[in-house]
């Protein structure tokens, strides 16, 4: 059936249920911040990570796949500035 211009695809609205499911979302949601909490301090790196970046998209903190919020840009240390030792990590394949 095509749709008609100016006319909602969903004369009814949103099932019942879906509402009922959102009150008791929003009611069991302080419950389930606890939770995603309590995952932020797991030593599982991706455990810990996913909680905390869903805690910032709870609370509205724009995302990048390319860096944390407000996370500083990384610098470059001049090579004048890096010890020999540092240098011969870097020369090796490895990080200063």
């Amino acid at each position: 059936m095509p749709w008609v211009k100016g006319q909602s695809g969903n004369p009814g609205g949103r099932p019942r249920i879906v509402q009922g499911i959102r009150r008791k979302a929003q009611n069991d949601s302080e419950d389930a911040y606890a939770v995603l909490k309590k995952l932020m301090s797991c030593e599982n790196e991706k455990t810990a990570l996913s909680a905390a970046i869903s805690v910032l998209k709870i609370a509205g903190v724009p995302m990048s796949e390319d860096k944390a919020p407000d996370a500083p840009e990384p610098q470059a240390t001049p090579a004048r500035n890096m010890s020999p030792e540092q240098l011969e990590a870097i020369a090796a394949g490895g990080e200063s």
